[in-house]
């Protein structure tokens, strides 16, 4: 629904979609798995991609 809403009317370009994407993947294991590390270079690939 994202794509359809945002990044097919050129609100949202793809690289946010696939930023977002990876976000969701990282949130959803964080939720679920007994435990998660991300290491300072995956926080700073996400954060340099703004």
């Amino acid at each position: 629904m994202l794509a359809l809403h945002f990044v097919k009317p050129g609100k949202l370009s793809k690289q946010f979609f696939n930023t977002f994407g990876s976000l969701f993947e990282k949130r959803q294991t964080g939720d679920y798995e007994d435990f998660v590390f991300m290491t300072k270079e995956v926080v700073e690939e996400f954060i340099l991609k703004q």
